[in-house]
């Protein structure tokens, strides 16, 4: 499954940063990836213009939002299959993840857990006919 960059990444901070900490990272960041430090390069401008997004974006709180709910919306339908179809994430491996995740259950832990049960049952039992 393919990570996309969020906002966040590119700032390098959580979801649940605050403004003080949005505008020192981008701060950081700008100082850094500046066009004027790096001689006017196409990239450095690229890069510059992808902060500048992020930065807008979640200093404005409706905007932040709106992008939180965009990103939610993104991470619920990424492995979510529609009518047999999917999303790609039936590629190689994505199998051995879902095979891995319905294991069978060990008969030796579901008599254990069958014994707890009716110890704990007949210690119920007993608690109440006592009184």
């Amino acid at each position: 499954m393919e990570h996309t960059i969020t906002h966040y990444d590119r700032l390098g901070v959580s979801q649940n940063a605050t403004t003080t900490e949005i505008r020192t990272a981008f701060k950081r960041l700008a100082q850094r990836h500046h066009p004027d430090r790096h001689q006017g390069s196409p990239e450095a401008v690229r890069v510059m213009t992808m902060l500048n997004l992020a930065y807008t974006t979640l200093m404005d709180p409706q905007k932040r939002m709106s992008y939180d709910t965009k990103l939610y919306q993104q991470k619920a339908l990424e492995g979510r299959k529609v009518f047999g179809q999917s999303n790609g994430a039936d590629r190689e491996g994505a199998g051995k993840a879902s095979q891995e995740r319905f294991k069978p259950i060990n008969p030796w832990e579901v008599k254990t857990s069958v014994k707890v049960l009716a110890v704990v049952l007949l210690v119920v039992a007993w608690l109440i006919l006592r009184k």
